[in-house]
């Protein structure tokens, strides 16, 4: 027939039969990883409504209304909440922690992304950073069908070490994501300043020591978190040496490369914001262009060939 019909993440939606029946390849460059019915429900549906979120947020920067704000942020919260319980469901299905994929990964990001940002923005009463960061919220969901094949087989080390790990460097990236919105914010809310006819956004994007404050404090966090679960990891990687095949060279796998390649920029972006004279712009463009390798380290290292790591 004309196969299996598919959601926003590219991966095929099983019948009920052919979920029990089906067992999960998890071969480097085997098909693409199934779900059971009810976490595919769950995983599209998730995708779909940040879809609607982002555009009615778009709504509220241009015409600045409460409703529109309240409507995006209800969207990306219910979006958030199906992603939650996909991750519940995996873990009660596996025994254990849920992020056994580079999927079930972006899942957590999109998760501690949202619920990130509109923490954020409910503290610090800032609805027009959520608003900014819905569409990038749904152009990275766009990038799933990039993570649906499974790489090889990773070492196995402690549970609540892998859990740790993952975690922390997932977080971490969200972290630096919030960190590249209130960036951008900060770009266009100084160029509206400098400008001779400022546009409508003068009126709606916070004060500048606000946005460089919060942007700094989300970068350092997630610098943090990254640290401490890149120590973890190779803390994992040394305890689980033994199950690793004897020509597997660590350090020459993708994730890892670019994983260290963030640390390094990120750590850059931490030491010269102590520096008084590149305060301001030149930190926001920094965690701007940092982001980038974040976003590659998630999506391009995938595609440079298949590492030891599943996510």
């Amino acid at each position: 027939g004309g196969g299996a019909p598919k959601c926003a993440a590219g991966v095929s939606i099983p019948g009920r039969g052919a979920a029990r029946a089906a067992p999960r390849d998890e071969r480097p460059g085997g098909p693409a990883f199934m779900y059971p019915f009810a976490q595919h429900f769950l995983l599209c549906l998730g995708f779909f409504l940040y879809i609607p979120a982002a555009v009615v947020a778009v709504v509220h920067l241009v015409r600045r209304g409460d409703i529109a704000s309240r409507s995006s942020q209800a969207l990306a919260l219910a979006a958030g909440l199906c992603h939650v319980a996909l991750l519940v469901l995996r873990g009660i299905e596996g025994g254990g922690f849920p992020v056994r994929t580079a999927l079930d990964s972006l899942i957590l990001f999109l998760i501690a992304l949202t619920g990130g940002v509109l923490l954020v923005g409910r503290l610090f009463r800032m609805p027009v950073m959520v608003s900014f960061a819905l569409p990038v919220i749904a152009t990275i969901t766009g990038g799933s069908f990039l993570l649906v094949q499974v790489p090889a087989d990773v070492a196995r080390p402690h549970p609540l070490l892998l859990a740790s790990h993952v975690s922390l460097t997932v977080i971490s990236y969200a972290a630096f994501a919030i960190g590249f919105v209130l960036g951008v914010m900060y770009l266009l809310q100084e160029r509206q300043l400098k400008s001779r006819r400022p546009g409508w956004l003068l009126y709606v994007l916070p004060a500048l020591d606000v946005m460089e404050m919060l942007s700094v404090r989300t970068i350092v966090a997630g610098w943090l978190m990254l640290s401490a679960g890149i120590g973890l990891g190779m803390l994992g990687l040394w305890l689980g040496r033994l199950s690793l095949p004897a020509q597997t060279i660590w350090y020459a796998d993708p994730k890892v490369v670019w994983t260290g390649l963030t640390w390094a920029a990120y750590t850059a972006v931490v030491v010269i914001q102590l520096m008084p004279r590149f305060r301001g712009r030149k930190v926001a463009m920094v965690g701007v262009l940092g982001f980038g390798l974040v976003i590659f380290t998630y999506f391009g290292a995938h595609l440079m060939g298949a590492g030891f790591h599943r996510f």
